[in-house]
């Protein structure tokens, strides 16, 4: 019998000019997630250390810190992982084909908000 995991929380999601970004729950499973979505993007996310030890990696060393995944010039696509306490921020730099096809991969392996209708924003005056 297979085990399901439990799909990674998504809390949100944005778009800004030539990059996506993406707010996660911080849980066991992510590391492994990115090294699954990425590849729609043609971007190795290692679960090891790069070291000669390929001592898996893990989220208690994933504190305040900012990670770089890819290159525009080689990969044509780029991640830039922020690492928080509880939340995990990504923002995806690629073109918008690349883009669209990152964000069905990531509809099929995580869990999304749910969408708000207006009634239920606050709306803020300046």
């Amino acid at each position: 019998m297979v085990k399901k995991t439990a799909k990674i929380k998504l809390l949100g999601i944005g778009n800004v000019d030539s990059f996506n970004y993406y707010v996660f729950e911080k849980k066991c499973g992510i590391l492994k997630f990115f090294s699954d979505v990425f590849d729609v993007l043609g971007l190795e996310f290692d679960l090891y250390y790069e070291d000669e030890k390929r001592i898996k990696r893990t989220l208690k060393d994933c504190v305040d810190r900012h990670e770089v995944v890819g290159t525009m010039a080689i990969h044509k696509a780029r991640a830039d992982i922020f690492y928080g306490k509880d939340k995990v921020f990504l923002m995806v730099h690629c073109s918008n084909t690349l883009r669209e096809k990152f964000n069905v991969k990531l509809g099929k392996l995580a869990e999304m908000p749910k969408f708000k209708d207006k009634k239920d924003v606050a709306i803020f005056k300046n």
